[in-house]
């Protein structure tokens, strides 16, 4: 037997083809859109319905997320015990998710028992009762964690910079309150239910080893018109404002670290230049080898962790970097952060660790399409843009192509300091 020489790392390969799963498209008789991605070997299927259900046209930044978890509460069918029930018995789990424009509600199931998780799944979509007793434990519980979440420094640094980045009547820039847990009714959620879920506002992503059938079974449980009709959500229109104040502390008592959040609003996936400065933000400190983390945490042993990230919103993106540092090394933390922000804008980047950084990111998309549950997740995410998996390959030609002097020049373009709106949350 062959032994491993541990002390020589093995050879970096890089990635030469990504290959993506295909895509069929098809539509039910009610109208709405369902894609298949059929792969796999284990006899198990996602189903993933989305809405255009999110926070974005909601006053009340609650009323979104509790319409789309109180939906398993009950039905006109079955009560919260029986779904529980009989998806305990069927070994079907569901999960909800809700963000600022879609909320999406995904069933996972054995193949063999598909029509019978539809059936109690289609239920609770369509003709959800809201129970009063089931609501009321709910925003009790969900008080009591915004409570608790008030207390930590990065959510105050988080909520603050993104409220300083868009306007506080922004969606973007909107958080919950106290007085939002005592404005929030059942009403609201049928009306936001009677508004948003329905086949005109809804597209369905199924993955899995999916049955010859499979169009034909979710015909029969969300293809009918027998749930209400609505019209596609018309978004409301905001302007991003300016930034009110480029530096701001917040003041936490008894808080043992502070977070620093620094950065500004930046473009989303749909702009040419976003899959540039994506790679470019993981130099920076999108990995545990980041320039900020070599810094930051190797060398000055300020934080744990440091970390930057591009995030992608449908009308805008961010540029953000946080970590948590002592109360008396923000000074210095902030200062290093904007020097290796500065050095990526003056200096070019080694072939060496560009290099490495391409082989890295490689790697990660190679992880993250393994798999047809994986897969399913971007594509819906994709949907949401109006992309498909063109814009995966065209990253993927991206990586390969980009050079030290395109991120220096992005680097200059995107990553000004000088716009970053600074939020520090802690005991001053």
């Amino acid at each position: 037997m062959k032994s491993i020489d541990r002390k020589t790392a093995p050879q970096a390969q890089s990635v030469e083809k990504i290959d993506f799963l295909s895509v069929s498209e098809h539509k039910l008789s009610n109208g709405i859109p369902v894609y298949l991605l059929k792969a796999g070997e284990q006899d198990v299927v996602k189903i993933d319905v989305i809405f255009e259900a999110g926070h974005w046209n909601c006053k009340n930044p609650l009323l979104a997320d509790f319409t789309s978890r109180m939906l398993m509460e009950g039905s006109i069918q079955y009560t919260s015990a029986e779904i529980a029930e009989k998806f305990d018995y069927l070994g079907t789990f569901v999960n909800f998710e809700c963000g600022k424009h879609f909320a999406s509600v995904q069933l996972y199931c054995l193949a063999q028992y598909i029509e019978k998780s539809l059936d109690v799944f289609q239920s609770y979509i369509k003709f959800p009762v809201f129970p009063e007793n089931e609501f009321v434990i709910h925003l009790k519980n969900e008080e009591q964690q915004y409570t608790l979440a008030k207390q930590k420094t990065e959510v105050l640094a988080l909520e603050t910079f993104y409220s300083k980045v868009f306007g506080q009547n922004h969606p973007y820039g909107l958080f919950r309150k106290q007085d939002d847990f005592e404005n929030l009714t059942i009403e609201q959620l049928k009306q936001h239910h009677l508004r948003y879920y329905n086949p005109a506002n809804c597209k369905i992503v199924v993955s899995g080893k999916l049955p010859s059938a499979i169009i034909e079974m979710l015909n029969n449980y969300l293809g009918k018109n027998d749930w209400q009709t609505g019209e596609k959500t018309d978004n409301k229109k905001y302007k991003l404002t300016k930034a009110e104040s480029k530096k701001n502390l917040i003041k936490k008592e008894g808080a043992v670290q502070a977070s620093i959040r620094l950065g500004k609003s930046l473009i989303n996936k749909k702009h040419p230049d976003f899959q540039a400065v994506s790679i470019l933000n993981v130099i920076l400190g999108g990995y545990y080898g980041s320039r900020l983390m070599t810094n930051l945490r190797g060398k000055n042993a300020l934080t744990y962790g440091v970390h930057s990230s591009v995030v992608s919103l449908l009308f805008s993106g961010v540029f953000s970097i946080s970590a948590n540092v002592n109360m008396d090394k923000v000074d210095l933390a902030i200062e290093q952060i904007i020097n290796e922000v500065n050095i990526l804008r003056h200096e070019l980047v080694s072939d060496e660790e560009l290099e490495m950084v391409k082989n890295y990111l490689s790697g990660e998309m190679l992880h993250a399409f393994d798999g047809a549950l994986n897969v399913s997740e971007i594509y819906a995410g994709l949907l949401n843009y109006g992309l498909d998996f063109n814009y995966y390959k065209e990253y993927f030609q991206t990586l390969k192509a980009i050079d030290a002097e395109t991120l220096r020049e992005l680097a200059i373009k995107y990553l000004d300091p000088e716009s970053f709106v600074q939020v520090v949350a802690g005991d001053f």
